[in-house]
């Protein structure tokens, strides 16, 4: 499982940078998600679970399906 792969890929295929994902996720989160916030997730892959979800839903896909685009 690689979710930093899977955020980057998710990004080109929908032809979004962090910029429009951080904008997206500070509307649905209702709180502050800044670009280098999305910067360090797409490095590390670290996030909570619940994140997770939410990111996974702004491109319209199940978790498993998410993550599946990190997968080689």
């Amino acid at each position: 499982m690689n979710i930093a792969k899977s955020i980057k890929i998710a990004l080109v295929q929908c032809e979004k940078d962090q910029r429009w994902l951080a904008n997206k996720l500070s509307t649905i989160m209702d709180k502050k998600i800044s670009r280098q916030q999305i910067s360090n997730w797409c490095s590390t892959g670290r996030m909570r679970p619940e994140t997770l979800e939410i990111i996974s839903k702004v491109f319209n896909l199940k978790v498993s399906q998410f993550l599946a685009l990190g997968e080689d």
